[in-house]
């Protein structure tokens, strides 16, 4: 029987509490991507730990697709509403091979119908749900959604900050600096792959 996911990651020394995996897994099953995910969401477990976790069970490479340089030609290989039905993001081309990130790529039904309508031999990687959606969100956008996107985040940055009191902004609101962190994180990530992908066009 397999190790819980629980009880790998207390063997690498990552202690979650009782409070945070029982939160957990009220929306999700044991043993599942989704319960990991659910960990990372809540801060539980840092995101890089869960990922190599996750990825040295499934004996998958691990790949960010927000993280990576992603070629039109991969992109041009899947329709939009192919990527967005099955939560997958092509990556790049390689000779005959696609390489595509997706959570689940010991899917082998997916991967057949992926290689039917792309034409070539798929080589799954593995990353998680949300970092693919973004990913398709960001690579399949125009240069002005893109722009609009973080215009859009810009301001709820700004929106955040003015509903802050000073107490969130001292000492006490760690959940809301978290959030003002993540949001610029996210802002420049953005402004990053959006310069990478335009120069790529």
């Amino acid at each position: 029987m397999s190790l819980t996911i629980r009880a790998e990651l207390e063997a690498r020394h990552i202690s979650i509490s009782n409070e945070a995996y029982s939160l957990a897994l009220a929306s999700a099953e044991e043993n599942s991507l989704e319960l990991l995910e659910s960990l990372i969401e809540s801060e539980a477990v840092p995101k890089d730990v869960a990922c190599r976790l996750w990825s040295n069970r499934l004996c998958r490479a691990y790949v960010n697709p927000l993280s990576t340089i992603i070629s039109n030609e991969a992109i041009a290989n899947l329709p939009i509403e192919i990527a967005r039905k099955g939560n997958v993001m092509p990556l790049y081309v390689v000779e005959d091979g696609l390489t595509v990130a997706m959570p689940n790529p010991d899917d082998e039904v997916l991967v057949r119908r992926l290689a039917a309508i792309s034409g070539k031999q798929i080589s799954p990687v593995f990353c998680l749900s949300n970092e693919v959606r973004d990913a398709i969100e960001l690579h399949y956008s125009t240069d002005q959604s893109v722009r609009e996107l973080i215009s859009q985040l810009e301001r709820k940055q700004g929106t955040i900050l003015a509903q802050l009191n000073a107490e969130d902004l001292e000492g006490t609101g760690r959940r809301s600096r978290s959030l003002i962190c993540a949001m610029r994180y996210c802002i420049l990530r953005l402004r990053s792959v959006h310069r990478i992908f335009t120069s790529n066009r």
